[in-house]
Order: structure tokens, then C-alpha cells, then sequence
């Protein structure tokens, strides 16, 4: 019975010794992007529309009509930037680039300014103001 009662034991003991608790390793730490919109000028006097991801210049367009991002939001893989561009005396006029590819928001409507873009699911809004024929106009977006 001695024996018996030794072996339970030894057994009991290496199964209870046998037996860790795992080790919590730390995640992995979640660097986010960071994206910030905006322009510069050279010191030839050559404005560029930019924006900045992760401290790294992304250059949208190159003019002379002052072009600058103003907004920029990020959906997914897309990249939206709005921005404005200012012609020599008819003021400025919005515009809009979707991953570099730019669209003129306002063709028709001279001055023009551009506020702030949301991304919500597929759909981009976008606010902003303009004149037309001296008459002001406000977008409703």
C-alpha cells in the first residue's frame, strides 16, 4: 500500500509540475498612418500641391497658380486630397484628387473655395463655395 500510495504521489506531483501556464507574449505595437495635406514653394517660386504620409512627400501637381491641399482623407487603399489652384486675376477654383488623379470640381464657377472632404463608406463629400455669375454659390455637399 506504501508503494501505491509513493507512486500516486510522484505521479500527481510530475503531472502538476509538468504542466505551465503559457507565456503572454505583447502584441505587436500598431503604428498608424499618418497623413497630413498641404503645399510648398520652391525657391524658384514653383508652387506644388503635396500631401504627406508617414513624413514622406507625395507631390499631386505643379503650377504656377499657387495649387495647395487643403483636406485629405483616407478610405481603405484610396487617398482623397481636396485642394484649390488660384488663376492669375478670376481667384481661386477647387479641386479634387482620388490616388493622384486629379478632377476639376469647379469648370463653371470662378472664385471658388473648397472646405473639407468625409469619406463614408463609397460615398466622398466634399463642402466648399463658389460664384457664379457674380451670384454666390454654395455647394451642397
Amino acid at each position: 500500500m506504501k508503494n501505491i500510495c509513493s507512486v500516486l504521489i510522484l505521479i500527481i506531483c510530475v503531472f502538476c509540475l509538468s504542466c505551465k501556464k503559457k507565456r503572454k507574449t505583447d502584441p505587436e505595437p500598431i503604428t498608424p498612418d499618418i497623413y497630413l495635406a498641404g503645399g510648398s514653394r520652391s525657391v524658384n517660386g514653383v508652387y506644388t500641391a503635396q500631401y504627406w504620409k508617414n513624413n514622406k512627400v507625395v507631390e499631386l501637381v505643379t503650377s504656377p497658380y499657387l495649387p495647395s491641399a487643403e483636406s485629405i482623407a483616407v478610405s481603405g487603399s484610396d487617398i482623397h486630397v481636396l485642394g484649390q489652384a488660384h488663376r492669375d486675376t478670376t481667384g481661386a477654383f477647387g479641386q479634387y484628387w482620388k490616388n493622384g488623379i486629379l478632377t476639376a470640381l469647379t469648370k463653371n464657377m470662378t472664385p471658388a473655395w473648397v472646405g473639407k472632404i468625409k469619406i463614408f463608406g463609397q460615398d466622398v463629400y466634399i463642402t466648399g463655395a463658389g460664384q457664379t455669375d457674380n451670384k454666390p454659390y454654395s455647394s451642397p455637399n
